[in-house]
């Protein structure tokens, strides 16, 4: 017979955790599986399947979701790495406004500008909304050596942080350190939406499936 932790019997101990792992799972309420599919509506010929469709989100809602939302992921490149970045931000009609402070990631900004922006707005796994933003990452203002355009898009870039949140740039703004402005041009925006759905529509193709 094939000795415990052999090929053919599982060791003592996964029994055990797998209680363990149950057991603290109902104590807490907790579940450590994935979240359970979606309710199935019924008619009188017994359950009505439901299918997941996506579908592109026209521009319109693109820039709703924007204006609507506070936080998104910045995505960039050096070399062969990309990174992912958490930054709060404003969107004003084409542009994406925010604030940082000199970094290394800055540094990189400053020569790699070509950057993806991403925000989401998620109901649950089977109803949500993801816009992907693709544009060129500018340092704004005085400082930043360019031309006075830029200098006249950091006064909109603050006057439009100024309005989303009220005493920022000031003596009480716990992250005043942060006191350079930075702009996204949004050159490609891109959307898609998901559902569920009770008929078998076809969705259109989308990167997100």
């Amino acid at each position: 017979m094939p000795r415990a932790g052999t090929r053919g019997t599982p060791p003592r101990s996964w029994g055990s955790t797998a209680a363990r792992s149950t057991e603290s799972s109902s104590a807490t309420g907790r579940r450590d599986t994935c979240p359970i599919l979606p309710t199935q509506q019924t008619t009188n010929e017994g359950p009505m399947p439901q299918h997941l469709v996506t579908s592109p989100m026209p521009r319109e809602a693109c820039d709703a979701l924007l204006a609507a939302t506070r936080f998104g992921r910045l995505a960039f490149t050096f070399r062969d790495r990309v990174d992912i970045r958490p930054i709060g931000f404003v969107w004003s009609e084409g542009w994406i406004f925010g604030r940082t402070a000199e970094s290394g990631k800055l540094q990189v900004l400053r020569h790699h500008r070509w950057v993806a922006f991403q925000v989401d707005r998620i109901q649950d796994q089977w109803n949500w909304e993801s816009v992907l933003v693709h544009g060129a990452f500018h340092i704004l203002g005085p400082s930043s050596g360019q031309e006075s355009q830029e200098t006249d898009l950091a006064g909109r870039a603050r006057s439009a942080l100024k309005a989303s949140m009220p005493g920022i740039f000031t003596e009480s703004d716990p992250a005043r350190h942060r006191d350079l402005v930075f702009g996204i041009e949004l050159q490609e925006v891109s959307g898609v939406r998901a559902r569920l759905s009770n008929a078998p529509e076809r969705a259109l193709p989308s990167d997100t499936e």
